[in-house]
């Protein structure tokens, strides 16, 4: 296999971990955004909650509901804090996007020295074994990718028109994954936002 060759599957490899990468950085973006969003929501809800017998307690049918409904979102917030600080989603986004870097470098350097005249001089010239051991070393820098992140990879990269195999390879099921997953996701978000004021119903 010539040197070409290598470079070839190298870029389509590249293609794929850059669009992971993207994926990923969506994933936890949003994750990190929501999550922060959804603490100080409850947190807010919790001190209405807490007031509310101070200015309604002569329509509050349940007030024992009412103090565990607010215990248990204080309960929440304190839980999903600690699992945001563990989750790290800053530190592991800015990871994300140092690698995202690194890999488009690494793509532009290699397109650069393959579609350069054989009699041109290229700059910072990389080996065919260079060039993979670079890639191997920012991949292994990074954590492992969801499944729905390469779902969704390949199919962004469908799309686009690269690499529709990998995509047309894909089960119905996986397919469905990645188009129903954002779906889900949106309804239970919007559950999350509108179930403390179906509670209040019940309360008074």
């Amino acid at each position: 296999m010539d040197k070409e060759s290598h470079f070839d599957y190298l870029l389509r490899d590249l293609d794929f971990t850059t669009e992971n990468y993207g994926q990923m950085y969506k994933r936890l973006h949003t994750q990190d955004v929501v999550s922060r969003f959804f603490v100080v929501y409850y947190s807010v809800i919790s001190i209405l909650y807490g007031i509310l017998p101070l200015s309604f307690k002569a329509y509050i049918k349940f007030p024992a509901l009412l103090e565990y409904v607010t215990l248990t979102f204080s309960i929440v917030v304190l839980i999903a804090s600690l699992l945001i600080s563990f989750a790290n989603y800053e530190t592991r986004t800015k990871q994300v996007v140092a690698s995202l870097d690194k890999l488009k470098r690494l793509k532009k350097k290699i397109k650069a020295q393959i579609n350069a005249p054989d009699s041109a001089e290229v700059k910072n010239k990389i080996t065919v074994d260079e060039a993979i051991d670079s890639y191997h070393e920012i991949v292994d820098s990074m954590e492992l990718r969801a499944d729905v992140d390469y779902y969704r990879a390949c199919h962004n990269l469908y799309k686009n028109r690269k690499h529709p195999e990998t995509w047309e390879r894909l089960s119905w099921l996986h397919k469905a994954e990645c188009c129903v997953f954002p779906i889900i996701n949106l309804i239970f978000y919007v559950l999350l936002f509108v179930s403390p004021w179906i509670m209040l119903l019940f309360i008074f």
